[in-house]
């Protein structure tokens, strides 16, 4: 799966009819990383506190010790228009957690709870 792009919308009206349909893809999608870390292994990785990631000495964020890690799917990972990372998506409080394959760092961090 390749994430966050390679979604279909499709509009519906109240009786079914088709209002619209969109979708994103990649074309021509270069692969620059290459397995190393395991899912069990990545879920390790994934931070205590959801701003340690980005820069742990300016941030400081409520600690999430107690909320169990969800997830651990390998996606390909969208980091530039052509270039894609293998990666495992995880869930942490209701916060998406993304974790190169690779390197172990965290490419994305998003609260799956705001729309």
């Amino acid at each position: 799966q390749v994430m966050p792009l390679g979604g279909v919308k499709v509009d519906l009206g109240s009786h079914g009819e088709l209002l619209g349909i969109d979708s994103d893809y990649a074309s021509h999608l270069h692969v620059t990383n290459r397995v190393i870390l395991d899912s069990d292994q990545a879920k390790q990785k994934v931070p205590v506190s959801l701003l340690q990631p980005l820069d742990s000495a300016m941030h400081s964020s409520p600690a999430l010790p107690n909320l169990p890690v969800d997830g651990g799917a390998q996606v390909i990972w969208m980091v530039g228009e052509k270039e894609g990372r293998i990666a495992y998506q995880f869930s942490r409080g209701g916060h998406e957690v993304v974790i190169d394959a690779e390197s172990g760092k965290v490419l994305s961090t998003r609260d799956r709870r705001v729309y």
